[in-house]
């Protein structure tokens, strides 16, 4: 933590929380002119565990998740949903990228030991979800975390 520079700590939070809101501020209008909508902001399921040495992260992706709460309140009279996906580490270029390939193999392998289903997250594990938030299946849930992780955490 005492390592962290500020300007990576401002450069995580411009990404991952003013371009989420961004995106949001984006589609809004449109959605509350047709009256209907669903936007599917991503978290991480870092926000139910914690995650040494990413508080950075870890922080941005539960503001992430806040201000979707936040929002599926301001947007419901516009019959628009607001909801959140957490995926947990995924098997993705960018991720294998972050460390040395040493670090990148024990941090792949204690996600998979920690899981109910031990196994590498891969980008498809993540489309049921989106497609149903995305669905008038979900027509009712807005406000919601949905985490997609393969059972590390519970809540």
């Amino acid at each position: 933590m005492d390592q962290l520079e500020e300007e990576v700590w401002d450069r995580v939070f411009a990404v991952n929380v003013k371009g989420v809101w961004q995106c949001c501020k984006a589609v809004y209008p449109q959605m509350k002119r047709q009256g209907s909508g669903s936007i599917i902001n991503v978290a991480s399921c870092s926000i139910l565990a914690g995650v040494p040495y990413l508080g950075h992260y870890v922080a941005s992706k539960g503001a992430v998740w806040a201000f979707t709460r936040s929002l599926a309140r301001e947007a419901g009279e516009f019959n628009i949903r607001v909801n959140t996906l957490s995926p947990g580490l995924t098997d993705t270029p960018a991720a294998k990228t972050q460390q040395d390939p040493a670090t990148t193999t024990a941090i792949f392998e204690a996600n998979r030991a920690a899981r109910c289903l031990r196994r590498d997250e891969k980008p498809e594990d993540l489309e049921g979800a989106l497609v149903f938030l995305a669905s008038d299946d979900s027509a009712f849930m807005t406000g919601q975390n949905m985490a997609v992780e393969g059972g590390c955490n519970f809540y």
